[in-house]
């Protein structure tokens, strides 16, 4: 039947006007307080009320301020605090700090109570650059928490705080998840799956850490409890099957516990150790550090071609597995509480002193080596400089050609979460996490192992991806990639950085990552190459220093004034932007398949940075070749920018609005406003977002999130804008 276009076009206008009152009708509640006005110009020993433009907040030791251009809130001692006014259920506590002297501490808390007891919600640490840092905290509240108040202490004089945002309403504690579908393919329990097919196995021998050693045969029935047995029985094609368990490794004849792999599988063949599918197998080398064997590794490889999955290995008075063979893959393995890094690829300072008559690598040894879903934490050393060398990952000192890191995480190390230090050849790193390095308290396990000095102070550096450094050994070389790396919360001096090139020379290449709460969330000296050092499509909540290169389609959240990304920049950007960026999030399980959690990193549906990004800058081929998951679909009119693109459902409900009452018969239909900016978008009936053509990002318009409600109601609760395909 024929439409009459004008009552057609009154229907979809009323259509319009709807979705907007209900956007604004839903849009979330916030606190703030920029302390321009009301703050005392002196300041008080005794606590005392202060009336500002957000309501009437406690002070002790506090006064108005105006630093670089603008009234803050200064404290002027250790002690001095501010209070809020009640708020009702925050969710999020976001702002701005600074300080006269780098490595001060804001504290922040909370209380349920009227201030009786409080629950620190986190610790920002200032530095004495002139541009202020911010840092957010999760707030979680539960439905009865209705007035609650908010602390911000100093553990120092010529402190700053500034642009206090806190979230209300928000019992969920500040997520933007809530309006998230939850992925089906997000499945943590069953049996894990390696990222390719196991090899078919010409000769299987089984392990069990409860075995009969009088009648173990290396069988099912009669599994060997030294996996060092298994392994000097192996061959080209075998696999050592792990039960589940903890395994005591015992002395080699050498009087030593390390697990040794010296032998070698092929290409078409490799050497398999794996865990029986659903079992744990975890290897406890806890003898080494009650014997004080420090320096005793857990596992090392120095064949060719093993492939290690699904296997712990902790308490090692060393690396929990040092690698200096070539082509091995190492998947799906945990390294914890080791007495030095986790998982080290490479040699020592000086090469020839582990391959005898070879001066330096010419890229062979310890090359081609993967790391894939591994997990490393909690490692850290304990010498004369106490935490100064554990890192998560490192591949460093003298390694080979084609060493890679795929989709790992590292976290709370005492040193750095990755570390390319003495490097000779190009590192890569995809997808990979890093956070929370070099805090002390994390550390004192080792204490009750290994017994030194108790006034040895804790030396641990703290950076998150260390991609350089130079030594004895010599200068770092290769040109580095790190393509969708995430690197948050390395922040326990002023000169922590969550990406750092570490004076590297020979070039660095920064693709869709994401960097928050560290002290300088990038950081890339002058000295560098200009010709091999790029970012693109990345992000940064924080500070920044770069130095070197060239930029492309990156986000800021405020602009540097210089050292700073300049081309193609989106800046205004915050927390408010991602669905999650909380540790918690961040720690849950991988899927059955090796993939990390869903929510962490990702951006919100509003959040400008969606199809803000190009296409032309993304992972190489080669490597999606190599482990096709990595393949990112975009889903918009353009590349999301940081390391993941939203899914293409983007809307849920929208099937529940009956089109035919608003003249719509079509099998899709798009929204289309008059608002300046922001281009249209097109949803089929089933709420799938579909990618728009190049004539069709140039109109205006806004496209919509629908949120199920628990009464099965349907309600419009956020707008997307999304941005122009850009020009490359």
């Amino acid at each position: 039947m024929k439409q009459n276009l004008p009552i057609c076009m009154k229907r979809l206008s009323l259509l319009y006007a709807f979705l907007f009152i209900a956007v604004c009708t839903f849009a979330e509640d916030k606190f703030t307080e920029n302390f321009e006005s009301g703050l005392p110009t002196s300041a008080s020993a005794a606590e005392a009320t202060a009336t500002l433009s957000s309501g009437s907040w406690r002070i002790k030791n506090v006064l108005g301020k105006k630093d670089n251009n603008s009234m803050r809130a200064c404290f002027n001692t250790n002690g001095a605090y501010l209070v809020t006014p009640a708020l009702s259920q925050p969710g999020r506590v976001t702002f701005n700090h600074r300080s006269s002297g780098a490595g001060k501490k804001i504290t922040v808390e909370k209380s349920v109570d009227g201030g009786t007891t409080w629950q620190e919600l986190g610790v920002a640490t200032t530095s004495s650059a002139s541009t202020y840092g911010s840092s957010s905290f999760k707030c979680s509240s539960a439905e009865e928490d209705t007035e609650v108040l908010i602390r911000f202490t100093s553990n120092s004089g010529s402190t700053y705080l500034d642009n206090v945002e806190i979230t209300l309403n928000s019992v969920d504690g500040g997520s933007n998840g809530d309006t998230e579908p939850e992925d089906p393919t997000y499945i943590t329990e069953g049996v894990w799956v390696p990222t390719k097919p196991f090899p078919t196995p010409l000769r299987e021998i089984y392990v069990a850490p409860d075995a009969d050693e009088t009648l173990a045969n290396g069988t099912m029935e009669h599994p060997y409890s030294n996996i060092q047995t298994a392994i000097n029985k192996a061959q080209p094609g075998t696999h050592i099957i792990c039960r589940g368990g903890t395994y005591k490794p015992v002395k080699n004849s050498d009087g030593k516990y390390t697990v040794r792999m010296r032998n070698s599988g092929t290409e078409a063949a490799p050497i398999v150790i794996r865990c029986y599918d659903g079992e744990r197998p975890v290897f406890d080398f806890e003898e080494q550090l009650r014997e004080q064997m420090v320096g005793d590794r857990g596992f090392r490889i120095t064949g060719d071609y093993w492939w290690l999955f699904g296997l712990h290995i902790t308490h090692a008075a060393d690396n929990g597995l040092k690698v200096e063979g070539s082509h091995n893959r190492i998947e799906r393995c945990e390294f914890s509480y080791n007495l030095d890094t986790g998982l080290q690829l490479g040699f020592g300072h000086k090469f020839s002193d582990y391959i005898t008559g070879v001066s330096e690598n010419d890229g062979t040894y310890c090359s081609y080596n993967d790391v894939i879903d591994c997990d490393s934490h909690h490692n850290c050393d304990y010498d004369s400089n106490y935490g100064s060398d554990a890192d998560g990952f490192a591949c460093k000192m003298h390694n080979g050609i084609g060493n890679r890191f795929i989709r790992c995480r590292a976290w709370h190390n005492s040193d750095d979460a990755w570390d390319c230090f003495e490097t000779d050849f190009t590192v890569i790193l995809v997808e990979c996490w890093a956070w929370e390095s070099g805090k002390a308290a994390d550390h004192l396990w080792v204490k009750d192992y290994i017994t030194k000095s108790s006034n040895m102070s804790f030396s641990g550096n703290g950076n998150g991806i260390k991609l350089g450094g130079n030594g004895t050994g010599g200068s770092s070389k290769g040109i580095h990639y790190a393509y969708n790396c995430i690197s948050f919360g390395n922040n326990s001096s002023s000169s922590v950085k969550g990406f750092d090139c570490n004076n590297h020379k020979d070039g660095h290449v920064l693709v869709g990552c994401l960097a928050f709460d560290n002290s300088y969330d990038y950081m890339f000296e002058s000295g560098g190459s200009n010709v091999n050092t790029r970012f693109y499509n990345n992000i940064c909540l924080g500070k920044q220093e770069i130095c070197v290169g060239s930029d492309d389609y990156n986000a800021l959240a405020t602009p540097m004034s210089k050292n700073g990304w300049t081309n193609h920049l989106v800046t205004g950007i915050g927390r408010d932007d991602f669905l999650s960026l909380d540790e918690e999030e961040a720690l849950k399980p991988r899927d059955i398949y090796g993939g990390l959690p869903r929510k962490f990193g990702r951006l919100a549906a509003d959040s400008k940075m969606v199809d803000a990004g190009s296409a032309q800058y993304d992972i190489p081929e080669a490597l999606i070749a190599d482990f096709p998951f990595l393949k990112r679909t975009i889903t918009g009119s353009a590349r999301d920018l940081g390391p993941y693109e939203r899914p293409a459902s983007t809307v849920t409900g929208v099937k529940g609005i009956d089109q035919s009452s608003f003249g719509i018969d079509q099998s899709s239909f798009g929204i289309d406003h008059s608002q300046p900016g922001l281009p249209s978008a097109t949803y089929d009936l089933q709420g799938r977002r579909l990618p728009a053509s190049p004539s069709s990002v140039t109109r205006k318009g806004l496209s919509i999130v629908v949120k199920t409600m628990p009464d099965g109601s349907r309600k419009v609760v956020k707008k997307v804008p999304t941005r122009p395909t850009p020009n490359p």
